[in-house]
């Protein structure tokens, strides 16, 4: 499942932590999940409760804006949340049954059809995302859920001759490029933290605060973006962004 290329507009923040291995793209690309949490001090937080709202939530917002189009209160715990989209209209939602009711003043609109995806540990989403996208799971080792908490994620590219493999479970992600014969590409892939083959059959990959390109064929990668130095500046978001 693979979004058109878009590129984002800068500085589209939300003041809060979005886990971003619970989070997902529709395939059309339209439609955001995410998972959030804010947590402030006792005032803002009670001030927020009696709005209805709690310190940490899921929503569907219109990317690369996270103005809330549908939400789903969480109770202010991280366990759960967030989802993944089988498809356009289709979201497999990590609620617990008693939070699984949209907000009153968030609600998506019927053509969404909504089912359940309990993930008690959340990011084991992200294996499940990365499984769905082409990658392989190996030497898992699986948490009291049956979910994995550590393994191997792989996935080659026959454009390219590479494969990726992401070793995950440890606090830092350790990707690795491995060339057909099974040693190590040309390619420095030291302090890269999210990499994946696109619609075009580019290894774009993350590092540092920017993201690169390597077209089939390409010795070097290429800048695709570069975000260091991005501060933050709220703006209110685009009038279509409330709309789903």
């Amino acid at each position: 499942m693979d979004a058109a290329p878009v590129v984002a507009p800068r500085r589209r923040h939300v003041h809060g932590r979005v886990f971003s291995k619970r989070c997902d793209l529709s395939p059309s690309g339209r439609h955001l999940v995410y998972f959030a949490a804010k947590h402030e001090n006792p005032a803002a937080a009670e001030a927020r409760h009696e709005a209805g709202y709690s310190s940490t939530w899921t929503a569907v917002s219109r990317p690369p804006y996270f103005t809330a189009v549908a939400l789903w209160q969480n109770g202010g715990s991280s366990y759960h949340g967030g989802g993944l989209f089988a498809r356009d209209d289709v979201l497999e939602l990590n609620q617990l049954a008693r939070r699984a009711e949209a907000h009153r003043q968030h609600r998506p609109p019927r053509t969404l059809r909504v089912r359940d995806l309990v993930v008690p540990f959340g990011d084991a989403i992200a294996v499940l995302r990365a499984q769905r996208d082409g990658f392989t799971l190996r030497e898992a080792r699986l948490d009291a859920y049956d979910f994995p908490e550590q393994g191997v994620l792989v996935r080659r590219n026959a454009a390219h001759a590479l494969t990726i493999e992401h070793h995950f479970g440890a606090n830092t992600p350790d990707y690795r490029l491995l060339g057909d014969d099974g040693g190590a590409a040309g390619i420095v892939f030291d302090g890269v933290t999210w990499a994946d083959f696109d619609r075009r059959n580019r290894l774009v990959f993350a590092r540092e605060g920017c993201l690169f390109a390597l077209d089939p064929g390409a010795t070097a990668a290429r800048l695709l973006l570069d975000l260091r130095g991005q501060q933050p500046d709220p703006q209110p978001s685009a009038s279509w962004a409330s709309n789903w």
